[in-house]
């Protein structure tokens, strides 16, 4: 018997619910203390809430030289508001850096910095999370990046670097959500979701990524992600790859198999094909699945829309936009 698989599991746009990230437009900012005098300059995201890299290249101000802003630094190319944050790799000391962000603290003494050189990781010292214990669906935003095509991996067995020259630089952006566990003494990972991406953009993109929980359950801590070179925890990545953030948000409430969403646009699978009915003005139509790969993106027209989707199976997150405007997120399941 044919039926309609539609597994509305998804989510509440941006306005519907949002547990509030600190500084979550990036357009806060001050410059690092400088307790030493050197004369080395590197931005901080004010709040409280986010942290880098950045402050421990003042603890040994010889591993600084030539960057007088550093790795992680605001920017006034911005999607929206004044500001936004900025993330470039480049070299220090003659290793890859990546530009990272994330909404924790760091231990930005020398014993930080031993913990780097011991565990050749760039952030061994990052204690990265903040409490939070609502269960949103998504974590989503806007990105700009720029990858560079000069690849480079630390080969920590020879303390040498491997070079593999035209190998594109990939970026990375990624969620957790973590219950500390007493009995073992450790977190429980709840719901987990990444996104990367090599391609070049040519201006702001929306990303939105599924948190895909395994437990039901609210966890007690978010940790949150960016990298403008996934792989700059060992060390590896491309010089100049620059990633750019702005407008991050959570969306959605826990899974559900009600569709909560205010829009009244109609949409549905049926055997192969999405149904997206009662389209008012032109719309953007993002596929992604749930790695947070972006599968699908055509537009909508005014009116019925029908989308062949034969060549997708399993489940997928189906993302409508208005221009830059978040219309609908649900989840459905694909033959």
């Amino acid at each position: 018997m044919k039926k309609i698989l539609l597994f509305a599991l998804a989510a509440f746009s941006a306005n519907v619910f949002s547990q509030t990230i600190p500084n979550n437009d990036f357009e806060n900012w001050t410059v690092h203390d400088d307790p030493q005098s050197t004369g080395i300059v590197v931005d901080s995201l004010e709040s409280g809430y986010w942290d880098s890299g950045n402050p421990m290249l003042i603890t040994l101000p010889s591993l600084a030289a030539g960057l007088p802003k550093g790795f992680m630094y605001d920017t006034t190319f911005a999607q929206s508001g004044s500001h936004a944050v900025a993330l470039r790799t480049g070299f220090l000391n003659g290793l890859i850096a990546t530009g990272n962000l994330f909404n924790g603290e760091i231990d930005e003494s020398t014993n930080g910095i031993t913990q780097v050189l011991m565990t050749y990781n760039p952030l061994a010292p990052a204690n990265p999370g903040r409490a939070h214990t609502e269960t949103p669906s998504f974590f989503g935003g806007y990105y700009f990046y720029q990858p560079n095509d000069r690849y480079m991996e630390f080969n920590i067995g020879t303390q040498a670097n491997d070079s593999l020259f035209g190998t594109i630089d990939t970026c990375m952006i990624a969620a957790i959500v973590s219950k500390w566990n007493p009995s073992l003494m450790k977190r429980d990972t709840i719901a987990y979701g990444e996104f990367k991406s090599k391609d070049s953009t040519s201006g702001f993109t929306p990303f939105l990524i599924p948190l895909n929980y395994n437990q039901a359950m609210a966890g007690d801590t978010i940790s949150l992600l960016f990298l403008s070179s996934s792989r700059g925890t060992a060390f590896a990545g491309s010089s100049g790859s620059l990633l750019v953030l702005d407008s991050i948000y959570f969306s959605g409430d826990y899974l559900s198999i009600d569709d909560n969403m205010t829009s009244d646009l109609n949409v549905y699978t049926y055997l192969n094909n999405l149904y997206v009915k009662d389209v008012s003005s032109e719309n953007t139509l993002i596929i992604n699945d749930m790695l947070g790969r972006e599968v699908y993106r055509g537009s909508l027209h005014s009116g019925d829309n029908t989308i062949d989707l034969s060549h997708l199976h399993g489940v997928h997150v189906v993302t409508i936009m208005d221009k830059e405007k978040l219309i609908k997120n649900l989840k459905v399941k694909l033959n």
